[in-house]
C-alpha cells in the first residue's frame, strides 16, 4: 500500500478558504485491492471504451472519492495521480482469490449452500478442472457470451464437500466437492444470478493466476506450434506427462496443476538441455 496525501481547494462565494488535506491508503499492486474495488475495476477495464473517462473512473476506485471531490481536482493535478493506476493498465498479477466464497440472494436460493472457490494462485486446482476451465476461458475470449464465462465459473466454485473437516489431519486444502464435470450446467445456472461486476472480477483473477503459471513454468508455454493447434492443448499435453511420476490418465487429471506442470517443465527443460548437448557434439565432430 502507499500513502497519498490529496490537497482539496476550499471555497465560498468564489472566495478561495486554503485547503484541505485528504490522507489515503491505496493499493500498489493487483493483490492490495479489495474485493468491492476489483469488481468496479473490473466494470471500469471491461464496460468504459474512452480511456479517459476509464482512467478517472479507476482513480476514484482507488482513492474512493465521490465524483465532486475528484472533479474539484486540477488537471495539472489529475495528471499526477494517473501514476497511482499504471499498475492497472499493465500487467495483471492478480492471484489473490478475493472473491472465495459465493452467496445468492433470491428467494429461490436461500436453501442453496454457497458455492466456494479454490485457494489464492490455483494452489488446490486439480489438472482436470483445469482443463475444463481453460476450454471455457478460451471460449469466452473467442466468443464474448456471458454463458461461457458462467460456465467458466461453474466449473471453479463448488458447493463445499459434506466430508471435508479442515481441522482433520488429513485435511488436504481444498473444502470444495470433488469435480465432476456434468454438474457444470446446473451450476452454471446459479453463477448466472451474480452481477455482473463480480463475474468480471473472478475473471479478472483467473487471468492474473494463469498468467502466473505462464511465467512460473515457461518451459511448457514457450511456443509449442503443434499443441497450439490442437483443439483441446491440455488434453494433447498429458500424452507428455511421463507415466512413471502419476500413471495413468485419470490419475494425472487428478493431481494439482502446479505439480502437473513442473514436472513437465522439468522434463522439457531435461529434453531441451539434452538436444543442445547433441547439437554441439554434431558440431564438433564435423
Amino acid at each position: 500500500m502507499r500513502s497519498v496525501h490529496i490537497r482539496f481547494p476550499l471555497s465560498l462565494h468564489s472566495r478561495h478558504l486554503g485547503y484541505q488535506t485528504l490522507r489515503r491508503s491505496v493499493a500498489a499492486g493487483w493483490n492490495e485491492l479489495n474485493a468491492r474495488q476489483l469488481a468496479d475495476v473490473a466494470e471500469a477495464l471491461f464496460t468504459i471504451s474512452d480511456p479517459y473517462a476509464r482512467n478517472l473512473q479507476l482513480i476514484r476506485i482507488l482513492l474512493r472519492l465521490p465524483w465532486y471531490r475528484l472533479l474539484a481536482l486540477s488537471g495539472e493535478y489529475m495528471l499526477d495521480l494517473e501514476q497511482l493506476i499504471t499498475f492497472l493498465l499493465e500487467e495483471n498479477t492478480l492471484t489473490r482469490n478475493l472473491f472465495p466464497v459465493l452467496r445468492f440472494r433470491s428467494p429461490v436460493s436461500l436453501l442453496r449452500s454457497p458455492l466456494y472457490g479454490p485457494a489464492d494462485g490455483f494452489s488446490n486446482i486439480r489438472f482436470n478442472e483445469f482443463v475444463y476451465a481453460e476450454s471455457w476461458f478460451m471460449s469466452y475470449q473467442e466468443t464474448g457470451e456471458t454463458a461461457d464465462l458462467d460456465r467458466l465459473i461453474a466449473v471453479l466454485y463448488r458447493p463445499k464437500d459434506k466430508k471435508c473437516d479442515p481441522a482433520s489431519p488429513t485435511f488436504g486444502g481444498d473444502v470444495r466437492e470433488p469435480f465432476n464435470d456434468t454438474l457444470i450446467e446446473k451450476r452454471a445456472r446459479w453463477v448466472s444470478r451474480l452481477p455482473r461486476k463480480v463475474k468480471l472480477a473472478i475473471l479478472l483473477w483467473y487471468t492474473g493466476c494463469r498468467m502466473d503459471l505462464v511465467e512460473s513454468y515457461e518451459n511448457v508455454f514457450s511456443g509449442d506450434k503443434e499443441n497450439a493447434k490442437a483443439k483441446q492443448p491440455w488434453l494433447t499435453m498429458i500424452r507428455h506427462v511421463p507415466s512413471e511420476k502419476f500413471g495413468l490418465i485419470s490419475q494425472i487429471e487428478a493431481e494439482r496443476v502446479h505439480t502437473v506442470l513442473y514436472h513437465l517443465d522439468e522434463m522439457m527443460a531435461e529434453s531441451e538441455e539434452q538436444r543442445r548437448e547433441m547439437e554441439a557434439q554434431r558440431v564438433n565432430n564435423r
